[in-house]
Parts: structure tokens; C-alpha cells; sequence
């Protein structure tokens, strides 16, 4: 039988994302969407997790402990907060 490891998962959404697209049309959100799951995916990777699949305006990571996974979902939020206008 195999090892039984635990890990943490964290999942990411970005809010507001079919109004962004209402307001700022097709190419223009898919490129702020793109950027800013591209920021999400350095910030999981600085702490130390590895994102595992992307979907739309969210994704899907791991992390080997839940401490490192909450730290990296609360610097994604406040960096996600800072780009809103």
C-alpha cells in the first residue's frame, strides 16, 4: 500500500470577474484575468505551493501544509486588493 501524505488545497476565485468583463469587453478582461492568475501563481509558488489546474478566473493549488497555504491566500488577497481600482 502507498503513503498517506496530507496537504493543503486552496482554491482561488477572482470576484467580480463576469462584470469585468461587461464593462471592459472580451480581450481586454481575458488579458487582466490572465495577469492576475499569473500574479496568483508566483505568490503560490513563493510559498512554496504548486498550482495544479486553472479554470476560467480561478484555480486550484497545493500546498505540503496548511500554514503556507493560508499565508499565500492572504498575500494573494491583499495583492489582489491592491490592483483594484
Amino acid at each position: 500500500m502507498g503513503t498517506t501524505k496530507e496537504r493543503a488545497i486552496m482554491f482561488a476565485d477572482i470576484r467580480g470577474s463576469t462584470a469585468l468583463y461587461l464593462r471592459l469587453g472580451n480581450s481586454e478582461a481575458a488579458t487582466v484575468i490572465t495577469h492576475s492568475l499569473a500574479m496568483l501563481g508566483q505568490i503560490v509558488a513563493k510559498h512554496g505551493g504548486r498550482v495544479v489546474k486553472t479554470l476560467g478566473d480561478g484555480l486550484m493549488a497545493v500546498f505540503d501544509d496548511a500554514e503556507r497555504s493560508v499565508e499565500a491566500a492572504a498575500n494573494a488577497q491583499d495583492s489582489l486588493d491592491r490592483l483594484a481600482p
